[in-house]
């Protein structure tokens, strides 16, 4: 243990936790997976906005958890305006389409 001492007095603390870990943990083959973290339950932003959109936002609603907050940002900084489009006939290249703004969309969806 004294050279192992020895080693460490002049190392910084990463350092002395790295050769620590590589000294007593990482033994055999194989035994990095024991430091590897659970990525199961990672969440991207994607997942976020996907699991709190609303197709239209209330200017009262205050939003309460993080995840609210960050869905009502995203819904802030979009294009607000909406095209209708009916692509029934989209074979036979005739397609119809009825732009809309947004106060139209809060009339007709909020009534």
């Amino acid at each position: 243990m004294t050279g192992l001492r020895s080693e460490m007095r002049y190392l910084n603390p990463y350092d002395v936790h790295k050769m620590l870990i590589n000294e007593y943990v990482l033994r055999r083959p194989g035994d990095t997976a024991l430091l590897k973290r659970d990525a199961s339950k990672d969440r991207t932003d994607y997942h976020v906005i996907r699991d709190n959109h609303k197709f239209l936002w209330d200017d009262n609603d205050t939003p309460l958890t993080w995840e609210e907050q960050f869905a009502r940002k995203y819904y802030e900084k979009l294009f607000k305006e909406y095209c209708i489009g009916d692509l029934s006939l989209y074979k036979e290249n005739k397609m119809a389409n009825r732009k809309r703004s947004h106060q139209w969309q809060r009339t007709v969806y909020l009534r």
